[in-house]
């Protein structure tokens, strides 16, 4: 469990783990590593199952994807014993602990938001509206959604064939929206032998403008959250990010080979 602390505890200025803070989430690369433990922002509580669907499937119908590093986690997972990823996910629901009355209730109204019929027409979802959307941007965010998400997050099938229904979206009910901007940014790319959820990614296709507005309205519409603050300078972050890793990705490898002069062995 010390690897799970390494990404999914904060540090201290000089980089250790707060040990008073162990599992209180962090980060990795540009990423946020969400609450283990009772602060966790998953609208739904985690149980044992359904850690262990997650850690070896690498998604899970109330809790979404695993993208960015823990993407690399469950796939080594998926070749670990499964005795061995049971265990980690009973331990990690006695983390958890027991859910509030309040995060219960929470779930429920996320489970019945989700549950509602959905029309899978983009064009229906086009006219409805996010129940605080008062300026432009969230209508403008609307009509993004409908064109660009709508015809997987809004369709009746069932997962990996769709997207995840985004009442459920630990990433939309989180303080901090960069888990989002990533996955908008960088997609979720399909990966083989796997029978996971697949997205396109949307970086060349809009601005940033596009994508602040989206993410408003995804705020507005799918969490009982408050609306995210700094969301500009997280899609611009998250954007950099995305460009070094591609310019890092495309370099060919600088490799060295030393031959020895003739004669020499």
């Amino acid at each position: 469990m010390a690897h799970c602390g390494a990404c999914h505890t904060p540090r201290n200025a000089l980089g250790a783990e707060r040990t008073a803070a162990t599992f209180a989430g962090g980060e990795a690369e540009n990423w946020v590593a969400y609450a283990l433990n009772a602060q966790s922002p998953a609208p739904v509580p985690w149980t044992a199952d359904a850690l262990f669907d997650y850690l070896r499937n690498g998604w899970q119908k109330d809790h979404g994807v695993a993208r960015g590093p823990m993407a690399e986690v469950v796939n080594n997972l998926s070749s670990v014993d499964a005795d061995d990823v049971r265990a980690i996910a009973i331990y990690m629901a006695g983390v958890f602990g027991p859910p509030s009355p309040s995060r219960i209730q929470n779930a429920e109204v996320a489970r019945t938001e989700a549950a509602q019929p959905r029309s899978g027409n983009a064009q229906a979802s086009s006219s409805t509206s996010a129940p605080n959307a008062t300026t432009p941007d969230d209508k403008d965010g609307a009509a993004i959604y409908a064109a660009a998400c709508a015809s997987c997050h809004e369709t009746a099938r069932a997962l990996p064939y769709a997207g995840v229904d985004l009442h459920l979206s630990t990433g939309i009910s989180a303080p901090d929206p960069r888990n989002v901007a990533n996955t908008i940014l960088y997609g979720l790319p399909a990966r083989d032998g796997e029978r996971s959820p697949i997205m396109p990614a949307f970086a060349a296709s809009m601005t940033d403008t596009q994508i602040g507005s989206l993410l408003a309205y995804l705020r507005a519409r799918f969490s009982q959250q408050p609306a995210w603050s700094n969301v500009d300078q997280t899609i611009a972050v998250a954007r950099q990010a995305q460009a070094a890793f591609l310019q890092t990705a495309a370099e060919p490898p600088n490799i060295t080979i030393h031959v020895p002069p003739r004669g020499q062995p």
